[in-house]
């Protein structure tokens, strides 16, 4: 910085506050500043997170006139006696001090809990013991209300205010205490990041975030990877959000060419300096404010010389723990918290059971990164929670991460930009658009199925003594501002309702009787709302009591005409028919009343065909090479034989194909077909690989097009979101219409979307209009609709490639991989992978309408 052409200061850091004294440069009238903002600095080297590289100042400049005695700076502390509350405050003072009084109060709601008023010294001490306070919590941010004031004989000369909140961070053996409470992080990763105006976010901008995640049940924040803007403390403090407050320290760069070497800074001790003095900065910035309760000693940054000296300065400053992930990878293993990103379930089990090494058994475990919310999903969110809260020696985690980073322009091809589509050589693709939120925060599905998991109360059905149990799983606040809201459904529709007021202590449990009915053989549920005062929906979560069957049986319903030429096969019914070509095996023609039920001019091709792929998903990243290269994106099905016979009154017809991937039989496909007189279908699908090939698979079912007129859709299963077999906690098994243009899901790098589950049957078509209905037999499937195919969405590359094709594209699924979170983290769980090397089978009705 530059004052009137005289050098002012410089300062590294740039997520650090940098304060410089001009009283020597400035002069009367105008004057002028420069700040020469440098691209490349030993700051390049430490400051190399994965997000958008900007330039520039983008928090606030603030020019301050101060008087010639003035509060430079305080450091309030809060700590439990057996007297009760105390608080310790130092104020320090600059200036000629002679003459000077610093008055320090305490308020609620207006009123003046305590006051004391002293001569000032240039560090002004005062503690007030014996305090009967209201304690903070991101469940309840009690604040009150510091007022320190600096007078003289002429009156006030400077009056800051301060929020304050009473609270204890404790480590006992394993366990992370808050207010002595064993606090579990529902965590998200915030990055500071706009569409319009990148690294710069307002006030306004800022709170949006914060009230969005207290409504989707976030109760804490990790700031990566830098500290925030003071804004979004203070925010945190009123709100309710626990903060991990993270140094401006990241070094991966240097595990890439030409160094391949992540430790080689960190354990350079001449970079010390640089390192304590972002740390530092950062606690002397922040140290006040109740929502901090750990510092984080940066990130993926390597280790740990340099880390060990800013713990040695934390540890003499701060009673909060530290900790740093990195530190996990080098003989340091840990600070005060062990934490660790992206860990597989099965390690958190063996760190439960003290099996995973003796590293694990002395602190709590944290993760500080975990389900990577990178497009579809994150899968297996649930499963991480169950284990969360097997264990008191699991602090939680945080979300990576809270929004998708992308460039917004609405004048350009592509409204929204990710990496390499500017030009730049070097570029991580669409890795930065990962987040929970899209840039301009519209909820990605992920963001509901975290709303579902961090639910604060649970439910569960205790069969011994026929009721439900409700857990409160807040630390510090009754369920007493919930009323829940039940409904019994059978086979989906709605059987009896009611409410229950809830008044559950803090991780307490409440037991209810709800009278159910006899389920016989159909779905049983229980949903679960639960509303605030307001009457707006905090959670909702479903227990499935009992499962009906999914055997329909195929009636003779009358005679089936059987036509056979060299050309096709052909089934006549009462009303319409369905024929088969001999050369393809597709069915060529299905008509009922006249009719068409299938799409006969087709974007790819007619009929019912085998389909393994799926439109690559982010998650998909660790199996997408094996996919690509056995050709899976580019599978033709070749015909190997066809076959008709009579059975009693039906038709049964019989296709075989060869599926060629880069060329070479790989699987063979089978449909047995079974047609009655009314034109109702029981097809029956089929999958065994031919050669050894990678039998791991995205998917197994059949994709159709139907007429584009057929665009409404209603179905018995899962929604109304999108969900997956290991990503459906967002979802309630229920009935469900919507457009067939509606069941997109709008990624900006654009991939399978839109699946729905466990579904029992669907319908396709407008009620006044032909449609098909599809009944599930032996198990649910999954269904996926849209107007464009799935070829379309696999070439896509951005929202706009994605177009309406004239058609309506459906695929019944008897088998889909889950998501997982393998874009950054574990694969798909062994659960949720569909594998084909036994053989794969699955059966449904299809009836016209």
């Amino acid at each position: 910085m530059y004052i009137n052409g005289q050098y002012a200061g410089y300062s590294e850091g740039a997520h650090n506050t940098a304060e410089f004294d001009i009283t020597p440069f400035v002069t009367e009238g105008d004057n002028d500043m420069l700040v020469v903002v440098h691209k490349w600095s030993n700051a390049t080297f430490i400051e190399c997170q994965d997000m958008f590289r900007e330039n520039g100042i983008f928090r606030d400049v603030l020019l301050y006139e101060m008087p010639k005695v003035f509060i430079n700076d305080y450091c309030i502390k809060t700590r439990l006696t057996d007297a009760g509350w105390a608080l310790d405050a130092d104020v320090m003072i600059e200036g000629a001090i002679r003459g000077y009084q610093t008055l320090f109060e305490l308020r609620r709601q207006g009123k003046t809990i305590l006051s004391k008023e002293i001569t000032s010294a240039q560090t002004n001490k005062f503690t007030f013991d014996g305090l009967h306070v209201l304690e903070w919590s991101a469940e309840l941010p009690e604040l009150y209300e510091a007022f320190i004031t600096l007078k003289n004989r002429n009156g006030t000369v400077e009056a800051v205010r301060v929020p304050v909140g009473f609270k204890r961070v404790e480590i006992e053996g394993c366990v992370f205490k808050f207010n002595g409470a064993n606090i579990k992080i529902k965590g998200v990763n915030h990055h500071d990041t706009h569409p319009v105006t990148g690294y710069v976010m307002s006030f306004d901008d800022l709170e949006k975030d914060v009230r969005l995640m207290k409504q989707l049940n976030v109760n804490a924040i990790r700031t990566s990877h830098y500290p925030p803007d003071p804004h979004l403390l203070m925010l945190c403090d009123r709100y309710g959000l626990y903060v991990v407050d993270e140094a401006d320290i990241e070094a991966h760069g240097v595990c890439l060419s030409p160094y391949y070497n992540i430790n080689l800074i960190s354990n350079s001790k001449k970079w010390i300096p640089r390192y304590v003095d972002r740390v530092s900065r950062m606690f002397y910035r922040d140290r006040s404010h109740p929502c901090v309760i750990m510092w984080s000693l940066g990130n993926e940054a390597g280790g740990w010389k340099c880390q060990d000296a800013c713990y040695e300065f934390l540890r003499a400053n701060s009673t909060l723990p530290v900790h740093y992930e990195g530190a996990s990878r080098t003989p340091r293993r840990a600070y005060d918290v062990y934490s660790e990103m992206y860990t597989h379930v099965d390690d958190l089990i063996k760190i439960k059971n003290g099996t995973r090494g003796p590293e694990y058994k002395t602190r709590p475990f944290y993760l500080c990164e975990y389900v990577h919310a990178m497009g579809v999903g994150p899968g297996a969110f649930e499963e991480y929670w169950r284990i969360f809260y097997s264990s008191d020696i699991f602090m939680g985690g945080c979300v990576w991460e809270w929004a998708d980073h992308a460039v917004y322009d609405e004048k350009a091809p592509y409204r929204y930009t990710y990496g390499g589509d500017h030009g730049e050589k070097l570029h991580d693709g669409n890795f930065c658009v990962d987040g929970l939120m899209y840039p301009d925060r519209t909820p990605h599905t992920g963001a509901l199925a975290m709303k579902a998991v961090y639910r604060p109360v649970r439910a569960r059905y205790d069969a011994e003594r026929s009721c439900f149990v409700f857990l409160n799983t807040n630390r510090f606040r009754s369920a007493d501002y919930l009323t829940v809201r039940w409904e019994i459904q059978l086979n989906g529709v709605k059987a009896s309702q009611g409410s229950i007021a809830l008044d559950a202590k803090p991780q307490g449990e409440q037991t209810c009787d709800i009278p159910l009915p006899e389920a016989g053989n159909k779905d049983l549920t229980v949903t679960f709302a639960y509303l605030d005062a307001q009457g707006c929906c905090v959670a909702s979560e479903q227990i499935l009591l009992a499962q009906g069957a999914f055997a329909v049986y195929l009636q003779e319903k009358g005679p089936v005409g059987f036509e056979e030429n060299s050309k096709e096969i052909k089934a006549v019914f009462d009303g319409g028919s369905v024929s088969f070509d001999k050369v393809t095996g597709n069915i060529c023609g299905f008509t009922s009343r006249g009719r068409d039920l299938m799409n006969f001019n087709p974007v790819e091709q007619t009929g019912l065909r085998p389909n393994i792929f799926r439109a690559l998903l982010d998650n998909d990243r660790r199996m997408q090479k094996a996919w690509l290269d056995a050709g899976y994106d580019r599978c033709v099905s070749v015909l190997k034989d066809i076959r008709a016979q009579q059975l009693g009154s039906c038709l049964s017809v019989g296709v075989k194909w060869a599926v060629h991937c880069n060329g070479k039989e790989a699987f063979e496909a089978g449909v047995e077909y079974l047609i009655n007189g009314k034109g109702e279908i029981k097809v029956e699908a089929s999958l065994k690989p031919s050669v050894k090939t990678e039998t791991r698979l995205p998917r197994f079912g059949l994709a159709m097009e139907l007429p584009a007129q057929m665009s409404e859709v209603e179905y018995y299963g899962l929604g109304e979101a999108e969900n997956l077999p290991d990503f459906k906690e967002q979802c309630l098994l229920g009935i469900y219409r919507a457009n067939v243009s509606d069941m997109h899901e709008p990624y900006i790098k654009p991939q399978d979307n839109g699946n729905h589950s466990m579904t029992r049957w669907l319908r396709v078509g407008k009620p006044d209009g032909p449609g098909l209905l599809f009944l599930a037999q032996g198990a649910p499937f999954s269904f996926s609709v849209h107007n464009y195919t799935q070829t379309l969405l696999q070439n896509a590359k951005h929202r706009e490639d994605v177009y309406d094709q004239n058609t309506t594209a459906l695929c019944i699924d008897g088998f889909v991989r889950g998501t997982g979170t393998s874009a950054c983290g574990p694969d798909t769980l062994e659960p949720y992978i569909v594998d084909a090397k036994e053989g794969l089978r699955f059966e449904f009705m299809v009836k016209p309408l």
